[in-house]
């Protein structure tokens, strides 16, 4: 049996958090200070350098901290029947390892994407700041069942390749 721990970005819950942040920024900015007070304000400004540089640490300063803060740990145990997933507090999830017809690595970038029969997605594994983990986690499962490499795909400019395995 294999563990692998690491911290993994909860996309849902980042979005929902990135776009509540913006709806508070604005209605902060015409509501408070009055839509008149922000034009002039705006339309006052000669550096459009300084705006950006404004508009960088009130809107992507944020943005920032929670990509850095808002991954749940993961743990993840293969063994030679099943994968366990243990995402924070939430209940563990077992995918047997005869259930996965498909693992795509680097999709996305840096993940790994496990794949039924149907084609419908079992899990999607995103390691935040470890991108060793995802290769792990495929070395880890193709010691215990065999997959055929398919198809390898540039992506990123050709800075990684997105990796395609079959099973029988």
């Amino acid at each position: 049996m294999e563990t692998f721990e690491f911290r993994q970005v909860h996309r849902s819950l980042l979005v929902l958090c990135m776009v509540g942040y913006l709806i508070l920024l604005l209605v902060l900015l015409f509501g408070v200070v009055g839509k008149s007070a922000a034009e002039d304000y705006l339309n006052g400004v000669h550096s459009y350098k300084g705006l950006g540089i404004a508009i960088a640490f009130v809107a992507l300063l944020p943005v920032f901290f929670l990509l850095r803060f808002a991954g749940r740990a993961t743990r993840v145990q293969i063994d030679d029947r099943a994968i366990v997933i243990q995402a924070g507090k939430s209940p563990a999830k077992t995918i047997e390892l005869s259930h996965i017809q498909s693992l795509i690595l680097n999709r996305p970038p840096g993940g790994l994407y496990l794949a039924n029969k149907q084609s419908g997605g079992l899990y999607t594994f995103v390691p935040q700041r470890n991108p060793q983990i995802a290769p792990q986690l495929l070395a880890a499962i193709l010691k215990r069942k065999p997959f055929d490499l398919v198809k390898e795909t540039p992506i990123l400019r050709g800075a990684l390749i997105q990796k395609e395995y079959a099973g029988a």
